[in-house]
C-alpha cells in the first residue's frame, strides 16, 4: 500500500439545524399560544348549562308548644321558666308549607322522634348515653300543586319522661342531667313533569326540654324562611354562530399541527441517524471490532488514513490483519474506528454533528 503524507480533515464545529428544543420553541410554543385563543373564541361562541326556565318556591315552618303547667295551659314567653314538679304535659305543634309559581309534584314523609341524651352533672360536655325512639310516623305521600302545607301536633307526657331520666340515675348510681330533643323531621322530592331539574328538602324542626332540675327552661330551633328554585338546563347552544366556525376551523389546523408535529418528532427521536449508523456498523462487523478507551496521538504517526466509507476500514482489516478499534469519545455524539499499522493509522469517524447537517441538505 502506497503511503501518503500525514494529512487531516476537519469538520467545521456547526450545531444542528433542529432539535427537540428547537422544535418545541419553533412550532409548540405558538401554536399553545394559538390554542389558547381558540378555547377562548370557543368559549364566547357557546352557551353550557344555561337556564333556559325556573320555577321558584318559597318555605316556611315554624316550631310551637303549650305547656299544661299546674293544670293550665301556658303559652311559651321567652326567657320563662318552668318548675318541674308541676308541668303536666307539653303540647308541641309544627307547621311546614312550600308555595311555588307553578304546579310541582311532591313526594313526602315526616316523623317526629325523641332522643334523651344523659349528660354528667359536673362535666355538662360528657355524654354518658343517649336513647331515641320514634313518636310518630307518616308513610310517604304524594301531592301535586303550586303549595304543600303540613301540620302535625304531638303531646308530650312530660312527667312520664321526667320520671324516666330519675330512674336512669337510680338505677346507674351516677349523677347526670338529661335533655329530651324532639325533632320535626321532613324529606320532600319537588319535580315537575316539564323540567329535569328536581330538589330533595330535608328539613328538621327542635325543641329542646331539660328533663332534670328544679326548674326548665325549653328552647326551639329558628323559623324556617327559606326561597329556592328548579330550572330547566340546556346542556349546550351556540349562542355566536361566526365564532363559533372559528373556532372549529382554528381546532381542525391545531389538530393537524399537532400531527405534522408528533409525526417529525418521531422521526427525530426514533429514527435517529447516528445511532441508525453506530447500530449498523457494531452489528454487521463485531467479529471486527475490539471495544474500549485508547490514548492516541495523530501527531505520532507518519500517515492517517481517513476512509470515506466504513467498509474500507473493514478492507483495510482484513488485509492488514489488524482488529478495529473503538473509542466511543462522546457517547452519543461522536465515535472513533481505529486501525494502527506500524507508522500508519486508519481513522473513521462518526458525528451526530455531520449526520444531523447532511439529514437537512447541508454539505461540508
Amino acid at each position: 500500500m502506497t503511503k501518503s503524507k500525514k494529512k487531516k480533515i476537519v469538520i467545521k464545529n456547526t450545531d444542528p439545524v433542529f432539535t427537540i428544543t428547537g422544535w418545541f420553541l419553533c412550532l409548540l410554543l405558538p401554536l399553545l399560544v394559538y390554542a389558547l385563543f381558540t378555547a377562548f373564541i370557543l368559549q364566547k361562541s357557546i352557551k353550557i348549562n344555561e337556564k333556559i326556565g325556573c320555577i321558584s318556591y318559597n318555605e316556611i315552618g315554624s316550631t310551637n308548644y303549650m305547656v299544661t303547667y299546674n293544670k293550665e295551659e301556658y303559652k311559651p314567653i321567652e326567657g320563662w321558666k318552668y318548675i318541674t314538679n308541676m308541668i303536666d304535659n307539653i303540647k308541641t305543634s309544627y307547621k311546614y308549607e312550600i308555595h311555588a309559581t307553578s304546579e310541582l309534584d311532591y313526594i313526602y314523609s315526616y316523623s317526629v322522634t325523641g332522643k334523651i341524651t344523659y349528660y354528667d352533672y359536673i362535666d355538662e360536655n360528657e355524654i354518658l348515653n343517649e336513647t331515641e325512639e320514634t313518636l310518630l310516623f307518616n308513610d310517604k305521600k304524594y301531592y301535586s300543586g303550586s303549595y304543600l302545607v303540613l301540620t302535625e301536633d304531638y303531646d308530650l307526657d312530660y312527667k312520664d319522661y321526667f320520671q324516666k331520666a330519675k330512674r336512669y340515675n337510680q338505677t346507674t348510681g351516677v349523677s347526670s342531667s338529661a335533655i329530651l330533643e324532639l325533632k320535626f323531621n321532613i324529606n320532600l322530592d319537588v319535580s315537575n313533569k316539564d323540567y329535569t331539574d328536581k330538589d330533595n328538602l330535608k328539613r328538621v324542626f327542635t325543641l329542646k326540654i331539660p328533663l332534670s332540675g328544679s326548674t326548665i327552661k325549653i328552647t326551639k330551633s329558628d323559623d324556617l324562611n327559606d326561597n329556592g328554585s328548579m330550572c330547566n338546563i340546556r346542556k349546550i347552544r351556540i349562542s355566536n354562530t361566526s365564532l363559533f366556525i372559528t373556532a372549529m376551523c382554528s381546532l381542525g389546523v391545531i389538530f393537524i399541527c399537532v400531527i405534522l408535529i408528533v409525526v417529525e418528532l418521531y422521526k427525530i427521536i426514533n429514527k435517529d441517524p447516528y445511532r441508525n449508523e453506530l447500530n449498523r456498523i457494531l452489528k454487521n462487523y463485531d467479529r471486527l471490532i475490539v471495544s474500549g478507551k485508547y490514548d492516541i496521538d495523530e501527531a505520532n504517526y507518519a500517515n492517517v488514513i481517513y476512509p470515506n466509507k466504513f467498509e474500507e476500514l473493514v478492507d483495510a482489516s482484513i488485509n492488514l490483519s489488524e482488529p478495529i478499534l473503538f473509542y466511543d469519545v462522546k457517547p452519543n455524539h461522536e465515535c472513533h474506528f481505529v486501525i494502527i499499522d506500524d507508522g500508519s493509522l486508519y481513522k473513521y469517524r462518526i458525528s451526530r454533528k455531520e449526520l444531523e447537517l447532511q439529514k437537512v441538505g447541508v454539505r461540508k
